[in-house]
């Protein structure tokens, strides 16, 4: 993928990445204005599910934002069943190739958190899902997004145009 093709992808998944964590933040704050001072919040069926498609969506694009740094630095993406979690690992902290250590390791924390709750949003109903186990990603959507983006933009801007 061209360098140019690469950081305008970045910028849309990014504007996009902003307005899923933005409506993650919309149903997090009607919620705690409805709710008792101290108590935790109370998130309905509906909510749950929007947050986990939500919440699914943000990791999509993370992951999508990571295949096409793959693509353009001909870095092979796994393919193994556990290739969501190796894809990461490749750009995480501990990577085999120390320029490709992208993400920190506080990101890669939240990251695999998220790519977890994907994986258990995917393969269950929407009324199962349950706030105790998306409660770590809903409240760090904005600033794994922000970190996320943060990181992509100070590689991309290491990378230069082959003459």
């Amino acid at each position: 993928m061209p360098l140019e093709h690469l950081k305008a992808l970045i910028a849309l998944e990014e504007s996009d990445c902003q307005r899923l964590a933005s409506l993650i933040r919309d149903i997090q704050s009607k919620s705690e204005a409805a709710r008792a001072p101290g108590c935790d919040p109370s998130f309905d069926v509906h909510q749950l599910a929007a947050f986990g498609s939500y919440l699914h969506g943000l990791y999509s694009a993370f992951e999508g934002v990571l295949k096409a740094v793959a693509d353009h630095l001909e870095v092979a993406i796994p393919q193994t069943p556990n290739w969501h979690a190796e894809l990461l690992s490749t750009f995480g902290p501990t990577a085999a190739t120390p320029g490709l250590r992208i993400i920190s390791d506080d990101l890669f924390q939240l990251l695999d958190e998220l790519r977890a709750f994907r994986h258990v949003f995917r393969v269950h109903y929407a009324f199962e899902l349950e706030w105790r186990r998306m409660r770590g990603p809903v409240e760090c959507a904005e600033t794994t997004t922000v970190l996320f983006f943060e990181s992509i933009n100070r590689f991309v801007q290491t990378l230069t145009t082959p003459d």
